[in-house]
């Protein structure tokens, strides 16, 4: 049993040795045109296998080979998570929704500084030290006292189920600094420039299809949720000029609140008078956009004065 462990430890060592040597190899040295050409999108594809599969290297080891069932491995994954996601998060910087170096729930919650645990979360090294140590310590800690006190069978599993459901309710806690339930998100980089984006492979995705609506419309919406009105200006104006146009009126939203924000109160209320005459039935959306609009723009004499005249207009109620 021994020799057959070890020999399979090997054949999966071996193995991740090949596929971590081989994959930056083919993602970063093979050009993009190249069969051999491991994209972005395969490599992140990669990763997530793997994590599985080291996932489910670890029960097979401690229930297959030694049949103690833990239910406490979750845990230990979710450690080396949070680790690298501090990373992640640490990485999007001042390309998050606030524009904060701090983390865009810590703005959210007002937090003014980095909480003890966060020192190192700006270092790659660092983070992937701690995604080991932290949880081989863990492990070492909680085996060492649970074997000393010969806990077995279904006693070691409800206590490592019981352990892991006592993280969770802690890492949900707002006040530990780890996003609460809404966890990480919004990653954008990982040892890679601002300006990089994964891409699905064009030979299987094909190439995207830059004239029509829909392209356009992702844009808008995209810079709508990076709040970047003059990008969303400049997108709108390009699908005016290729000739562009929603079949959905509702996608006219996004275009009136990207001139609104922009101080371009004009063209807003000519996109919303269009939209309101040709589609009445969304007069409802336009005076619940219009009322937003009063109150993100209201110390300004004259975008009230316009914004009363639009709502006016719609026959909005007070």
């Amino acid at each position: 049993m021994l020799r057959s462990l070890v020999g399979s430890e090997m054949c999966i060592r071996d193995r991740l040795i090949v596929v971590c040597a081989v994959a930056p190899v083919l993602n970063l040295w093979v050009p993009a045109g190249s069969m051999f050409h491991l994209s972005d999108y395969a490599v992140a594809l990669l990763g997530k296998i793997m994590c599985y599969a080291i996932c489910a290297l670890a029960m097979d080891l401690i229930w297959g080979y030694t049949g103690i069932l833990s239910l406490g491995h979750g845990l230990f994954f979710a450690l080396g998570g949070y680790g690298m996601g501090m990373y992640l998060m640490r990485q999007i910087g001042l390309a998050g929704n606030y524009k904060s170096e701090l983390p865009d729930f810590m703005v959210f919650l007002n937090w003014k500084e980095l909480p003890w645990h966060w020192t190192l979360s700006d270092s790659f090294v660092a983070q992937m030290l701690l995604v080991v140590a932290v949880p081989g310590l863990l492990a070492f800690v909680f085996g060492f006292f649970a074997f000393r006190s010969r806990i077995k069978g279904v006693y070691f599993s409800i206590i490592t189920q019981a352990l892991t459901f006592a993280a969770m309710l802690l890492f949900f806690r707002n006040e530990t600094g780890f996003g609460g339930n809404n966890g990480f998100t919004d990653f954008k980089r990982i040892l890679s420039n601002p300006g990089d984006r994964p891409q699905p492979p064009a030979r299987l995705f094909g190439v995207e299809n830059q004239n029509t609506w829909c392209y356009y419309y992702q844009k808008a919406e995209l810079a709508r949720q990076n709040q970047d009105w003059t990008k969303l200006k400049q997108i709108a104006l390009a699908a005016s000029n290729a000739g562009m146009e929603p079949q959905e009126p509702s996608e006219y939203m996004v275009f009136i609140e990207g001139f609104a924000m922009s101080g371009d109160w004009d063209q807003a209320q000519t996109l919303t008078d269009l939209v309101y005459q040709r589609h009445p039935k969304l007069q409802p959306s336009l005076c619940a956009a219009w009322t937003r609009f009063t109150k993100q723009n209201g110390t300004e004499p004259a975008a009230v004065a316009r914004i009363d005249d639009v709502k006016t207009g719609l026959q909005c109620l007070p």
